[in-house]
């Protein structure tokens, strides 16, 4: 019997025998045991953004004698808001720190055998930025400030703004959005305004 075939998880005693092929044969044999531990099935998750809430992935255990119980490692920078059913093996919550993490979960049957399984997190943040309408303005005259407004899925997230496009005369606050300046030609331009936080996401 092969070790894997070996189900449901528990302490197996094998004895293992070797004979010779002498005319007076010679015959040894070795006694051991061998703990199976349960078998871990799970489908790593997917990217998951910021905010984005519900039942992220799945973990289950084959093998098993009696209940089993799931315990999920949280341990890991930027994974607080992890639970896991300890019933179901479930995995669910509202991400709100970008990430690359490692997760460990391990379920443990009534018999105490258990098995642990490991698997990457990614978390990655999303910005919507709410673009303001056309603006019409007079050469020579200075224009009310224009703040352009975003929203970013990761909780205390930094955004630095930037600009492309803009008329002669007006520049963006790279820490603030706010568009201000003179225009000093008439004509018309095509303004391309992009917002980037500190995890890399962008929107414009």
């Amino acid at each position: 019997v092969g070790i894997s075939a070996l189900t449901p998880a528990g302490t197996y005693h094998l004895v293992v025998t070797a004979t010779d092929s002498a005319t007076t044969p010679l015959t040894g044999t070795l006694a051991f045991d061998i703990v199976v531990g349960l078998k871990m099935v799970n489908t790593s998750p997917a990217a998951v953004t910021n905010g984005n809430a519900g039942a992220i992935t799945t973990v289950t255990a084959t093998g098993n004698t009696g209940t089993i119980t799931y315990t999920l490692d949280a341990t890991t920078a930027g994974l607080g808001w992890v639970t896991i059913n300890s019933s179901t093996g479930a995995i669910t919550g509202t991400p709100t720190t970008p990430c690359s993490c490692s997760v460990t979960v391990t379920a443990t049957d009534d018999a105490g055998y258990s098995g642990a399984t490991s698997f990457a997190w990614t978390v990655t943040s999303a910005i919507t930025i709410d673009g303001p309408a056309d603006q019409t303005s007079v050469s020579g005259a200075a224009i009310d400030p224009l703040t352009v407004i975003a929203t970013d899925t990761s909780q205390g997230a930094t955004l630095t703004w930037s600009a492309t496009g803009l008329p002669d005369g007006l520049s963006i606050d790279p820490a603030t959005g706010t568009i201000t300046g003179t225009p000093t030609t008439a004509g018309s331009s095509t303004v391309t305004v992009t917002a980037e936080d500190q995890f890399g996401a962008t929107d414009d």
